[in-house]
């Protein structure tokens, strides 16, 4: 099992090796999207990671992260660190653009290629697509277990599996963050802001020359999964600790790295990286593809017929049907928390904002808004 993580200086690399790491990830801010690094990239700063890990460790196991998502405009420079990497002897190079295996092949064609998208890629019938130019693919954050199990039981490449870091929820080109000023609390290139109607959610932004970046308010942790987590054959635990503190980072590789010996309290280290990092550390979507929604599942004794795909703040939620009703007793919304809010009106009505008395499967129903009411309830 390979204990895999991110490295952009020779710092991280240090506490990564100490910490037991046997994967380096090396970042060039040139081509890693998300490196958190204010130096430039180049070449050069590459080859200088490679010559500090292998000084340490010569026999570390290098890749190189090449995940642009490049235009046109953007592919010489790819060109240029294909054949770096080539150069340094870098035999694994990382993309989360599938199409770039083919410039890959040509440049380099004893490159191995790995595939790390962050969304799509979720269905074993992309992933079987992909098992030929790439020999390994990490697992789409939003995947449950279930279908890691069927991906890695039933194709010939290899998987890989992010159990510790944050999950990106939004990505732009666009510099969205660049020159503004407010009351958002400044963390350098990050920005943190609340949820308005959740206030313990603190949501990160991070901004660079690649783009803007928007992290969920928790950051995955499968610390708390582990017996379920050894049951799935993947090759490469990942741990991404970029943006973090060097004791964020050895702590979360300490912690997996005793997975398989020790019978350590995870509670206290689970704890350790919620402090380190200021985020709650929860499985995310590891169980179940809806685990939010299971919290928030109807007792029998109440009949779920829509689910909210829409909020207009102050103005109104739109739900889709999901079984025939009439519109006789009390209704409740039951938020992904769990939290039951009654609804205040009984009106309903259709997009075309005439009322309703009853819906149909697969129909869209408005309703008054109503605070606290967010998108995935459940109206019982």
């Amino acid at each position: 099992m390979e204990l895999s993580t991110f490295c952009v200086d020779t710092l991280q690399i240090d506490s990564a090796l100490k910490s037991g790491s046997t994967h380096l990830i090396l970042e060039d801010p040139a081509v890693s999207l998300r490196s958190f690094s204010d130096e430039a990239g180049s070449p050069q700063r590459l080859a200088t990671l490679v010559q500090h890990a292998r000084a340490q460790h010569p026999d570390i196991l290098l890749s190189l992260n090449l995940d642009l998502l490049p235009h046109m405009s953007q592919l010489d420079l790819v060109s240029h660190y294909i054949h770096t990497a080539r150069d340094l002897g870098i035999t694994r190079i990382r993309v989360q653009d599938p199409g770039l295996a083919r410039l890959i092949q040509d440049l380099y064609p004893t490159a191995i290629c790995h595939l790390a998208t962050e969304t799509g890629n979720a269905n074993l019938a992309s992933m079987e697509r992909h098992s030929t130019p790439f020999a390994r693919q990490c697992f789409v954050l939003d995947m449950a277990l279930s279908d890691m199990k069927n991906a890695a039981d039933s194709l010939p490449c290899e998987f890989e599996i992010m159990v510790q870091g944050p999950i990106l929820i939004q990505y732009s080109q666009r510099r969205f963050l660049k020159g503004f000023s407010g009351n958002i609390p400044d963390l350098g290139a990050v920005f943190a802001a609340r949820d308005t109607e959740y206030p313990g959610r603190l949501y990160r932004f991070y901004d660079n020359p690649h783009g803007h970046f928007m992290y969920l308010y928790f950051d995955r942790c499968l610390l708390s999964c582990l017996t379920e987590l050894q049951t799935l054959s993947v090759h490469s635990w990942l741990i991404d600790a970029r943006g973090e503190s060097l004791a964020y980072l050895e702590t979360a590789l300490t912690a997996y790295r005793d997975a398989y010996t020790t019978s350590d309290d995870r509670g206290t280290q689970i704890a350790s990286l919620k402090a380190l990092s200021e985020r709650p550390q929860r499985p995310g979507f590891f169980r179940a593809n809806l685990t939010d929604q299971e919290r928030g599942t109807p007792k029998t004794t109440e009949v779920p017929f829509g689910r909210v795909i829409d909020v207009i703040k102050e103005s109104s939620f739109t739900i889709q049907v999901t079984q025939d009703f009439l519109t006789e007793g009390p209704l409740v919304a039951i938020t992904p928390e769990g939290k039951k809010i009654p609804l205040k009106s009984r009106e309903i009505r259709d997009l075309a904002g005439n009322p309703v008395a009853q819906g149909q499967t697969g129909q869209l129903l408005r309703f008054f808004w109503q605070k606290g009411i967010c998108s995935n309830s459940v109206i019982v």
